[in-house]
C-alpha cells in the first residue's frame, strides 16, 4: 500500500493574504518607478540630455528591493524599504 507525503493544508484565507500582500509590494513598486521616471523627464526637460540616454534611463538592467531595520536614537527599531537600481 502506498501513502501518499503528508501535505500541509493551507487555507484559503492565507492564500488570498498572501496574494493581496504580493500584489500590494508589486504595486507600490510600480508606483515608485512611475515617479521616478516622471522626475527623470522633468529633469530631462531642464537640461541637454541625449534622448538615447534617456531611453537607456526609462528601465533599469536589475532591480533590488530590501528591508533595512536601523536602531532610532530613542534605542526602538524601524524597518525602512530600500531600493537600488542598476542601469549600465
Amino acid at each position: 500500500m502506498h501513502v501518499a507525503p503528508r501535505r500541509e493544508a493551507i487555507s484559503l484565507r492565507a492564500v488570498i493574504a498572501a496574494a493581496l500582500l504580493i500584489s500590494r509590494r508589486i504595486l507600490m513598486a510600480t508606483s515608485l518607478f512611475a515617479k521616478a521616471r516622471k522626475r527623470l523627464h522633468q529633469a530631462a526637460k531642464h537640461l541637454e540630455v541625449d534622448p538615447d540616454v534617456l531611453e537607456k534611463l526609462k528601465y533599469p538592467q536589475e532591480t533590488l528591493a530590501a528591508s533595512l531595520m536601523v536602531r532610532m536614537d530613542d534605542g526602538s527599531r524601524h524597518s525602512f524599504k530600500a531600493w537600488r537600481c542598476r542601469y549600465d
